[in-house]
């Protein structure tokens, strides 16, 4: 017994207990390894191995298939060499000639009609998430493609690059779409903090669409809050509405007041957990900002504070939403001081539901 499912005695190779071989075109037909390879055979390693004749894939001669009475016959290669293979990683291997994937050599198509052309070993290289490259192609799963070569970068599975495009692969929504720009860096080009947002020396980008008049230089994402994001640069504070990855929903600027931007945070009775509001506020003013909606509201921030996630107050007014709700204000209250149940309010005249009027009193 060797090892990785290999064993031989002195006559034969086995592979996982089955007798090794190969077929013979010229016979036509399946034909043992002879002893003279059981002599010589080596196991590498990831399933690889040789002998002073050929190498060997899980028990499989390097081959190319061959249709023959209806079935596929392996013919073995002949011009694999022995004393420059090598094992690579992810299934690969080379000699000095070819590139090999499992049992097979690597050919690629020229986008001409030919798709029997060997790759060269020549820089061959394994990059990642089923990726390789020599001087000539990028191949993705031992398929070459038309990425160049040369510029071709790999952010992360879901991102790839080269001088003309970028490719975002949308899992969430199970497809992927190339993308291409006019003013595209992509020495610079990166993504920021695994999100659909992307930005270089001279730009920011939303999936398909240059945000305009963004720094790049100084571009933050802040937080998000019902499907939306807010962003920031040294000069405004942006919000952009991203449900169901749209990418066509307008990017709205907040406000200039950059350093003094913040959310109001509502702690539920009874937790330290501080849940993340529709109410936002500067130096100046308070917004309502959900589902794509800015509202700036008719109040200061210093006499506004939130009584649950659903209603907020200043010294004169209640608000559900960016609304002045039309209630008695001094005995509005909240009937259930639950997260579940925030909507359910009272005064001394009405019931109220997300501020509407459900039942009078």
């Amino acid at each position: 017994v060797l090892k990785d499912g290999y064993a031989k005695d002195k006559n034969s190779v086995y592979y996982e207990g089955v007798k090794l071989s190969y077929y013979d075109d010229d016979k036509k037909k399946d034909v043992p390894l002879n002893s003279s390879s059981s002599d010589s055979f080596e196991v590498l390693k990831d399933g690889y191995a040789k002998d002073k004749y050929s190498a060997y894939y899980k028990g499989e001669i390097l081959s190319y298939s061959y249709f023959h009475n209806d079935k596929y016959k392996n013919i073995p290669l002949k011009n694999v060499s022995v004393d420059s293979f090598e094992v690579l990683k992810n299934g690969y291997a080379k000699d000095k000639n070819n590139v090999y994937l499992g049992r097979y050599q690597v050919f690629y198509d020229d986008f001409n009609g030919n798709n029997n052309n060997k790759v060269s070993p020549k820089n061959f290289v394994i990059l990642k998430y089923g990726y390789t490259k020599n001087n000539e192609y990028v191949f993705s799963n031992g398929y070459n493609t038309e990425w160049d070569p040369k510029s071709f970068r790999i952010i992360d599975k879901d991102c790839i690059l080269d001088k003309n495009s970028f490719q975002l692969t949308i899992r969430n929504d199970n497809y992927y779409k190339k993308y291409a720009y006019d003013n595209y860096d992509y020495k610079t080009f990166d993504r920021i903090n695994k999100t659909h947002y992307f930005k270089d020396k001279n730009n920011v980008y939303y999936k398909g669409k240059i945000l305009p008049n963004i720094d790049s230089s100084s571009f933050k994402i802040m937080y998000g809050n019902f499907a939306g994001s807010f962003l920031k640069d040294a000069f405004n504070i942006y919000y952009k509405y991203d449900a169901n990855y749209h990418d066509n929903n307008e990017l709205k600027r907040v406000t200039d007041d950059v350093k003094n931007f913040k959310p109001y945070y509502y702690i539920e009775n009874g937790s330290t957990y501080k849940w993340l509001s529709c109410y936002y506020r500067d130096s100046n003013n308070v917004y309502y900002i959900c589902n794509g909606s800015v509202k700036k509201l008719n109040t200061s921030p210093k006499n506004f504070e939130l009584i649950n996630s659903s209603y907020a107050k200043n010294d004169k007014n209640i608000y559900s939403g960016w609304e002045i709700l039309n209630c008695d204000y001094k005995t509005f209250k909240v009937r259930k001081e639950s997260f579940l149940n925030p909507g359910d309010a009272e005064d001394k005249n009405y019931y109220y539901k997300y501020g509407e009027i459900i039942q009078k009193k």
